[in-house]
């Protein structure tokens, strides 16, 4: 390859807003100027990389504070590993404030259910849940069967209250 296309065709490519297609396209452009062997100082590369970004106002902080730092202008790989780094923060407060405000909007949106019963041998008429003809408040009748064969206790500790005769081996072979 040219070494002036190289560089031409380098110095064509504009920065259309997407900033980590953009670091690719000069990761691309980097590598290939490498073989060709073209001589152009670090730190304009460097500048060059960052003058591209510069008519975009959302990233002249980050201009600013990569341009002041003489040890990041003299490798421009280095200026490329920062604006990636700067591109993964931005992505990650994107993310982590999209899952914050879907947070927030579902715990402020939780429906609330209120719920009326029946009492004193009368049907609440606010109760949804049943008719005025299946009130087990006016008509007892109507209630659901009690069980005689209720166990008292329902959980395993009460297996203490009602234990069971353990055999040992030997009395179930006699």
């Amino acid at each position: 390859m040219n070494k002036g296309r190289v560089w031409l065709n380098w110095k064509k490519v504009p920065y259309t807003g997407d900033l980590q297609s953009h670091i690719e396209e000069t990761r691309k452009f980097l590598f290939e100027l490498e073989p060709v062997s073209v001589k152009i100082p670090s730190e304009i590369q460097s500048y060059i990389i960052l003058g591209k970004l510069a008519n975009e106002p959302s990233l002249t902080q980050i201009i600013e504070l990569l341009t002041l730092n003489d040890a990041l202008t003299e490798k421009p790989r280095e200026i490329i590993l920062r604006l990636q780094e700067y591109t993964r923060l931005k992505h990650t407060q994107v993310e982590e404030n999209t899952a914050n405000a879907s947070s927030l909007i579902s715990t402020t949106n939780q429906p609330y259910r209120i719920t009326y019963y029946c009492t004193n041998g009368k049907h609440n008429i606010k109760c949804i849940s049943h008719k005025k003809e299946e009130c087990y408040a006016e008509n007892t009748h109507l209630g659901p069967q009690k069980r005689n064969n209720k166990r008292r206790f329902h959980n395993l500790n009460a297996s203490a209250h009602y234990p069971k005769p353990m055999l040992s081996s030997l009395q179930k072979i006699h």
